[in-house]
């Protein structure tokens, strides 16, 4: 499965066009049982989804993401959107503030997104260092 850079997703949602191999960051040498053909790894940046849940994502972790899986999402679902700008991609939890859908970050100190977005791939496994 391929770890691809943040950048490189940007660049295939603007574009369409499928990612090239070399461009992985490094090949991870298994499959995720929930993902689909077009899942890859992306490494988790910043403390956004860090808290004191044993289900956290601290940074240097990997998530694993199924853009086929986009639409099928739901609430309190582990996501990686796009917003607005067409610039900024980011991962939250997937929630509901009356009839509005947001973005939660599980750390209190990161604000909700309102604004608009488009799910781009359902966030389908982790893997956290143990260091």
């Amino acid at each position: 499965m391929p770890v691809l850079p943040w950048s490189r997703i940007l660049h295939w949602l603007d574009t369409g066009v499928e990612f090239d191999p070399h461009e992985a960051i490094q090949w991870l040498p298994f499959l995720v049982r929930k993902g689909g053909p077009l899942s890859f790894g992306l490494p988790v940046e910043d403390d956004a989804m860090c808290s004191e849940d044993p289900y956290s994502y601290p940074p240097e972790s990997m998530i694993f993401v199924d853009p086929d899986q986009a639409l099928q999402v739901k609430r309190t679902d582990r996501v990686l959107a796009l917003l607005s700008d067409r610039e900024t991609l980011c991962f939250r939890q997937l929630g509901r503030r009356g009839s509005q859908r947001v973005l939660e970050a599980m750390n209190p100190a990161h604000p909700v997104i309102t604004g608009p977005f488009r799910v781009v791939g359902k966030v389908v496994a982790r893997l956290v260092s143990d260091t």
